[in-house]
């Protein structure tokens, strides 16, 4: 087996590098930047008595503590690379928004909830979702005259109704409603769309099925995206 010198794994690195670049630029869809240049170093102890340009002091540079570190350099105001990342530009709706409204949620709109849970909630000064999920445990599990598993169920249910995806919603799907959206979806072709906004498309999809776990089947169907997202 042929040896291996330091030389020979800062090239293997810096090969696989700029194959992953290119590769995601050609089978993913995505801008490519073009990167000025690539530095590979690998990290050592400040007690160590190589002395080579390869190496970092661990103390001064920590993120080479556990191994190698990359400096990737790019031209930002190269022409080629601004219209590249201007591909990168999200535009739509921020999902954060729907927060508002789903966090203002009466306790009914919950799947699991029943008139007993309810009021028993109601009696301990818990209305919204927002004031289910922000219960400490030890309060939570205080309320009379509702089984403890019953309880983490549905806070857990709400937590989960709460949770961001963190993306941008298209605006030429805000009027569709939450229902409709769910049903269409199968409808999809993923060669319609570019990479980017299929993973949109998907990830949209998936926080509904959250929803539609958590919320009544009755509101999944009227609430439009435009109303989850009023601000």
């Amino acid at each position: 087996m042929p040896s291996v010198d330091l030389e020979d794994m800062v090239h293997l690195v810096h090969g696989e590098l700029t194959t992953a670049l290119a590769s995601t630029s050609t089978y993913y869809d995505a801008p490519m930047v073009e990167i000025s240049s690539i530095k590979v170093r690998m990290g050592q102890f400040p007690s160590s008595q190589e002395q080579t340009n390869l190496q970092l002091d661990t103390e001064r540079y920590p993120l080479a503590q556990d191994g190698w570190q990359l400096e990737v350099t790019y031209d930002a105001k190269k022409k080629s690379n601004q219209k590249a990342l201007e591909q990168l530009t999200q535009s739509g709706t921020p999902s954060i928004i729907a927060y508002d409204y789903l966090s203002k949620l009466p306790i009914r709109y919950l799947n699991s909830s029943d008139t007993k849970l309810i009021q028993a909630l109601a009696k301990s000064g818990i209305e919204s979702l927002a004031d289910l999920v922000e219960l400490p445990a030890q309060q939570l599990l205080q309320v009379k005259g509702v089984p403890a598993a019953t309880l983490r169920s549905t806070q857990a249910a709400a937590r989960l109704a709460l949770t961001d995806p963190n993306l941008f919603i298209p605006d030429d799907i805000l009027e569709q409603s939450l229902g409709k959206f769910l049903d269409g979806f199968r409808l999809l072709s993923e060669q319609d769309y570019s990479y980017y906004d299929w993973n949109t498309l998907e990830v949209i999809y998936e926080w509904l099925q959250q929803l539609e776990l958590c919320l009544s089947p009755q509101l999944i169907r009227v609430l439009t995206f435009e109303k989850l997202l009023e601000e």
